[in-house]
């Protein structure tokens, strides 16, 4: 569904529209859709989604984009809801609790943020660790196997100290 094509003057959401004036779908409570139907304020559009048009399309990122490191240690990273939540919660644990969730991670997108924002040294350290890991099996599974060797390693920004 796009939305709704509004037939009498509404505030909904905190949003004035005026007749004809199209609402996107999240303007109008589920609790509330029925009886604004019902009443004449409004008609659901079900307008089908437009095709991807063929070829080369750049996926759109979604998330939020986070800046960690200071100048040329600088790295960006995307995260979504989901590993925000697992950042937090990384965070509001203990030090031995975090250490061994962070040795489940599967994958790099919250490691190089809990090393830069996790001031507990041994959680800075297993972050630091699985990131190695992580980093190393990536590049043994996109090399051929003959060069297979597990040398590369992440090394963590430095940070200033603050006096």
């Amino acid at each position: 569904m796009v939305g709704y094509k509004i037939l009498k003057p509404c505030l909904l959401a905190g949003v004035e529209y005026q007749i004809g004036a199209i609402a996107p779908a999240g303007a109008v409570l589920p609790e509330r859709e029925g009886s604004l139907i019902r009443r004449g304020y409004l008609v659901r559009l079900d307008i089908p989604q437009p095709a991807l048009p063929e070829g080369n399309v750049t996926p759109i990122q979604k998330g939020i984009t986070i800046h960690v490191g200071q100048d040329q240690d600088m790295t960006t990273v995307v995260l979504n809801e989901r590993a925000l939540q697992q950042f937090f919660d990384i965070l509001q644990r203990t030090a031995e609790e975090s250490v061994r969730f962070v040795q489940q991670i599967e994958t790099v997108d919250i490691l190089p943020l809990l090393v830069q924002a996790d001031t507990r040294k041994t959680v800075r350290d297993a972050a630091t660790k699985r990131m190695n890991q992580l980093v190393n099996k990536n590049q043994e599974e996109d090399r051929p196997d003959e060069e297979k060797t597990g040398d590369s390693e992440w090394t963590i920004p430095t940070t200033p100290k603050i006096s």
